[in-house]
């Protein structure tokens, strides 16, 4: 069955909590363990119809944010969720109060029980409100996000003035930004308004439920085990020490090839005066070469591209109301990955393209779950599955790319590591923003000016920028919609990276099995435990980030040897 068939039916509230208050009790006063398992599938399985529901609204509204139906759903869920935590906070209170928790957790896993005292801290009646109030916030801002911009006159779906940061032609890339800063400064406002209360709505959940802060709130929200909040925080400091002097180097050696007399951040994006041309033009051309590129990966790989074009579960190519940015999702009945991106024809977007593979193939090898808990891993376990697809790209890029492929290498390794500095810039301003109680926006602005000085030491928007103010991170929609996921990109960049040097090392063959092997974990077992099953170190290893920082520059400079050839 195609996706667009699969049906949707919104949820009576009533008719949940009906049955919810008819399992409950049967889970409450099994007499065994075998009694009490049947009784918790039973509201697994409605649990599990509730979420693909969700999902599919979710998917359909960031397809077309101005399709009124999926709109007034989406609506509905913003109302529903917190509803329906409800109802799971009092289910996961038997669980935990159960006498069977040996029992459950063989049959759903130790990590469903952590992740269980993770929502316990995380939720509580008395914030249900405030979290409907979260949720038609981060509405907001999808809506805010998802504008377009004007270039020469016509109105274009907001990517294309991304587009143009990649063109060859400065005046193009001069064009594309005026675009790009045009449409942040005239939502200034707007986004402002938008952030600084959910600010202030998250600041008093934490309050509410006794965190110091929404920083350690936030920390429990995005599920970290086997680590702290201080070893983030140093993990941060490490990158500042071996991760931004290299990426300094990288942007002095990129104005030298440009020709520049000062790198600005539109000239970021080009890393070569000429960019590779793409082999495809549509999305029927570029299905056909990831067929070839998926089947050289495995068995595995290609029953997995095969299931993509059956289910038509892939939407890539940018248009007006369309969400920006790329996204996997999951709709668990029937277990299916569905893929967005908003291509435009640059050469990122096969970056973009792979990652979001690597995401939805994760979801489709990993068994069947038996609690929507684990469908994915944890945020800072799940992106390692993208990060890692991307560079088993690397060996089909001749099939993506028209010229020296070494070009595109560079620029992906290159942006591993311009990666980690973003990535930790917005950790530390969320980390300083919600912090402090008495901010509001323009001291957000005045600690991103700060911030920027530190991690991106070498950007430059020109004399007068709009993005001077302290404005660049309205760009970050994951500010908005997914507070602190940001710094789980960089703890996953260390781990792709150790995938990348185990292809260089010890060969594609064994690197892939290690890959297969974290794939099929799903959300099985935290983050430190999975990558072990990879044969992958901690992040938080003494001497990790150095190392790694060494071995990329080296394959960097490896890179530019061999194009100068």
């Amino acid at each position: 069955m195609k996706f667009q068939d699969y049906e949707y039916n919104r949820p009576e509230a009533e008719e949940v909590r009906a049955k919810y208050d008819r399992l409950l009790p049967l889970i409450e006063q099994a007499e065994n363990a075998k009694e009490q398992i049947a009784a918790v599938d039973e509201l697994m399985e409605l649990r599990r119809e509730l979420y693909s529901m969700r999902e599919i609204v979710k998917i359909r509204y960031t397809l077309n944010t101005a399709d009124e139906f999926y709109r007034k759903e989406d609506a509905f869920w913003a109302e529903f969720n917190p509803v329906w935590s409800a109802l799971d906070a009092k289910f996961y209170q038997i669980l935990k109060a159960s006498r069977f928790t040996e029992e459950l957790k063989e049959r759903y896993s130790p990590q469903f029980f952590n992740l269980l005292d993770c929502n316990r801290d995380v939720f509580s009646e008395e914030i249900v409100e405030d979290i409907k109030k979260e949720n038609v916030l981060m509405s907001e801002s999808i809506r805010l996000s998802a504008g377009n911009v004007v270039i020469d006159g016509v109105e274009q779906a907001y990517p294309k003035a991304v587009a143009l940061f990649s063109s060859a032609d400065r005046a193009e890339r001069q064009k594309g930004y005026a675009a790009y800063e045009r449409f942040y400064r005239e939502r200034e406002a707007e986004f402002d308004k938008i952030f600084d209360e959910l600010v202030k709505v998250r600041r008093t959940q934490a309050r509410k439920l006794g965190f110091p802060s929404y920083v350690e709130m936030a920390f429990r929200q995005r599920q970290r085990s086997g680590y702290t909040l201080e070893q983030v925080r140093s993990f941060r400091e490490n990158v500042k020490k071996y991760i931004v002097p290299i990426n300094t180097k990288i942007r002095e050696e990129q104005r030298l090839r440009l020709g520049v007399e000062e790198l600005y951040f539109y000239d970021e994006e080009l890393m070569f005066p000429e960019q590779l041309e793409l082999k495809f033009q549509n999305e029927e051309e570029l299905k056909e070469i990831t067929k070839k590129a998926m089947d050289s990966l495995g068995a595995e790989a290609h029953e997995y591209y095969e299931f993509i074009l059956s289910h038509g579960v892939l939407d890539l190519y940018a248009r007006p109301n369309k969400a920006l940015g790329g996204m996997a999702y999951f709709v668990p009945h029937p277990k299916t990955p569905f893929i967005e991106t908003n291509f435009s024809n640059v050469p990122k977007d096969v970056e973009v393209y792979s990652h979001e593979l690597g995401h939805a193939f994760q979801l489709y090898m990993t068994p069947d779950m038996p609690a929507m808990e684990l469908f994915y891993p944890a945020s800072d376990a799940c992106e390692v599955h993208s990060m890692g697809m991307e560079f088993f790209f690397w060996k089909s890029y001749e099939a993506f790319f028209a010229g020296d492929v070494g070009r595109q290498k560079y620029t992906h390794l290159a942006s591993c590591l311009t990666l980690l500095a973003w990535c930790c810039i917005i950790d530390e301003f969320q980390d300083e923003v919600y912090s402090h109680t008495e901010y509001g926006p323009e001291d957000y602005k005045e600690v991103w000016k700060r911030l920027e000085k530190i991690y991106l030491p070498h950007r430059s928007y020109g004399k007068d920028s709009f993005f001077n103010k302290g404005t660049f991170w309205y760009k970050q929609l994951h500010l908005f919609q997914s507070p602190f996921y940001y710094i789980d990109y960089a703890l996953a960049q260390t781990s792709a990276l150790q995938l990348f040097r185990q292809i260089n090392e010890q060969g594609e063959e064994t690197a892939w099995g290690n890959y297969l092997n974290i794939c099929r974990i799903g959300g099985w077992v935290p983050y430190l435990d999975m990558i072990k099953e990879g044969q992958i170190a901690s992040p938080f290893e003494e001497g990790m980030l150095e190392e790694l920082g060494d071995y990329a520059e080296n394959k960097l400079n490896e890179l530019l040897n061999d194009l100068k050839r």
